[in-house]
């Protein structure tokens, strides 16, 4: 799941140094399987990329999830908009207002490891 910071302008990924009108910055998250629930170590990594926004005078959220393809590709779909909510929700919760956050929800049409395995499927999580 991605949580990512864009301000308008050219992109400049990873980087906290604005040498152009954008700055991309990425937070990955891991979920259990199965799980949609934020732990606290999520959030964390939340609030530091809050922290970081919060430099910035505009700055828009996208929250992608996402999920692995055990389970139907209904239930998981189900899985990756309850995980969308769960941050979004959290978010807002930090005082975000909802209309600088953007969400899509993917379940395993997108899923980030290309083989099936245990390991290419914990990073669709």
């Amino acid at each position: 799941m991605f949580i990512v910071l864009l301000l308008a302008g050219h992109i400049a990924y990873g980087q906290d140094i604005i040498d152009s009108s954008i700055v991309n910055i990425q937070s990955l998250i891991y979920f259990d399987t199965d799980e949609s629930t934020l732990k606290s170590d999520h959030q964390s990594q939340i609030l530091d990329l809050l922290t970081k926004a919060k430099k910035y005078k505009n700055y828009e959220l996208w929250v992608d999830t996402y999920t692995d393809d055990v389970g139907s590709a209904s239930y998981n779909l189900a899985l990756s908009e309850r995980r969308k909510k769960s941050v979004v929700d959290y978010l807002i919760a930090q005082g975000v207002p909802s209309n600088v956050i953007q969400s899509d929800f993917h379940g395993e049409t997108k899923c980030i490891g290309i083989l099936p395995s245990n390991e290419n499927r914990q990073l669709s999580r």
